[in-house]
C-alpha cells in the first residue's frame, strides 16, 4: 500500500509529477516542516526537478520525515539534495541520559529512537525517476534509520526505469569523527508491479560500551570511508538503459583483467534478472571524493543525456 501521509502531519511531504505534452510538471509539490522541497530547473524540459532539503542542514533524534511521490505516465523526476545530509547527535538527548526527544511538536506516538526518513514512490509505466542525493553523514552517537520503497509499474505500454543512488560516509574526518555514530540502517525495496525486484538492507550497530572511543563495526570497514548502493532499472532502448550498458561495459573490462582494479576503491555489480538494462552495482572508496570520482567518469558517463550536461556537473561538482 502506498505512503499515506497528512498535509499538516509534521516531517511529510508529498509530490505529484504530470506529463503536460513534452513536459513533466508538478501537479503537487509540499512539505511540512522540518522537510521542505525546492523546485528547480534541468534544462530538459522533459524532467522535473527538485532539491529535498531540511531546516538546518540535517536532522536531529527524533526527527520522523515521510515523502510520498507519484509519478504519473511518461513523467520525469530527478530528486537531488543540497551538499550531504548531516545527522545530528540531539543535544537534548544526552542531557537526559539516552532518552530520545522528538523536536516534531504534534508528531503522533511514542518518541522514536535517532532519526529516520522513509520514501515511498508510485512510479507508472513510460515515467522515469531519479534520485541522486548527497551521501548520508552521521555525526558521532547519532542514529539514523532510512526506508525507501519503491514500485515500478510495467503494462503493454512499457515499464518504469529507476536510477536509485543510497550512500554515506564515516563521518565528520575534519572532526577526528571515524566510524563513531551508534547506527546507520538502510533498507531499499524495488518492485515491478507485485514482484520483488530488489531488496537491500545495510545496519552498522555499534555494540561496544559507551566508554569504548571505538565503534564494533569500524574494523571490518577499514580502509575504507565511503560506501555507496547503486540501482538502475532501464530495460528497452534509450539514453537511461545507455548508462546501465556503460556500467555492465565497465565491469567486464574490470573482470576480464583489462582495467587494473584501484586498490583505493572497490566495486561490484550485479544484473537484475528478468529485467534488461538492469543493475545493482556496490562501491567502496577510501574516500569520498574517490567515490564521487568513480559515479561520474564510470558510473553515470551517460547520464548528461539524460539530466542535461548543465545539471551533470552541478551533480558532481
Amino acid at each position: 500500500m502506498p505512503l499515506v501521509t497528512s498535509d499538516s502531519q509534521p516531517g511529510s511531504g508529498a509530490i505529484i509529477c504530470t506529463s503536460f505534452g513534452h513536459k513533466t510538471k508538478f501537479s503537487r509539490c509540499h512539505a511540512q516542516y522540518p522537510l521542505k522541497f525546492v523546485p528547480t530547473s534541468t534544462h530538459q524540459p522533459k524532467m522535473a526537478a527538485a532539491y529535498i532539503l531540511s531546516y538546518g542542514g540535517g536532522m536531529l533524534s527524533g526527527d520522523e520525515v515521510e515523502i510520498s511521490l507519484k509519478m504519473q505516465k511518461d513523467s520525469s523526476l530527478l530528486l537531488l539534495t543540497q551538499g550531504s545530509t548531516k545527522i545530528f547527535k540531539d543535544r537534548e538527548q544526552s542531557a537526559t541520559a539516552g532518552n530520545p526527544i522528538s523536536r516534531i511538536p504534534g508528531r503522533p506516538g511514542p518518541p522514536i529512537e535517532g532519526a529516520s526518513q522513509t520514501i515511498d514512490a508510485d512510479v507508472s509505466s513510460t515515467s522515469t525517476l531519479l534520485m541522486l542525493p548527497d551521501p548520508v553523514t552521521s555525526f558521532k552517537d547519532s542514529i539514523y534509520n532510512s526506508y525507501q520503497n519503491i514500485r515500478l509499474h510495467s503494462d503493454d505500454s512499457g515499464t518504469a526505469q529507476l536510477v536509485l543512488l543510497d550512500w554515506f560516509t564515516s563521518g565528520r574526518l575534519a572532526r577526528g569523527e571515524k566510524w563513531h555514530f551508534k547506527k546507520y540502517a538502510s533498507k531499499i525495496d524495488v518492485r515491478i508491479n507485485d514482484r520483488l525486484l530488489v531488496r537491500d538492507f545495510l545496519c552498522l550497530e555499534d555494540e561496544n560500551q559507551e566508554w569504548n572511543p571505538l565503534s564494533s563495526y569500524a574494523a571490518r570497514l577499514h580502509p575504507y570511508t565511503c560506501f555507496a548502493t547503486l540501482i538502475i532499472v532501464a530495460p528497452g532502448d534509450g539514453e537511461l538503459s545507455d548508462v546501465a550498458k556503460s556500467c555492465i561495459s565497465a565491469f567486464d573490462e574490470l573482470s576480464i583483467g583489462q582495467v587494473k582494479k584501484p586498490k583505493e576503491l572497490t566495486w561490484s555489480l550485479s544484473r537484475l534478472r528478468h529485467i534488461e538494462n538492469s543493475v545493482m552495482l556496490r562501491v567502496a572508496g577510501q574516500t569520498t571524493e574517490i567515490v564521487k570520482d568513480f559515479l561520474k567518469k564510470r558510473a553515470f558517463d551517460k547520464l548528461d543525456n539524460v539530466i542535461g550536461h548543465g545539471m551533470y556537473e552541478k551533480l558532481f561538482s
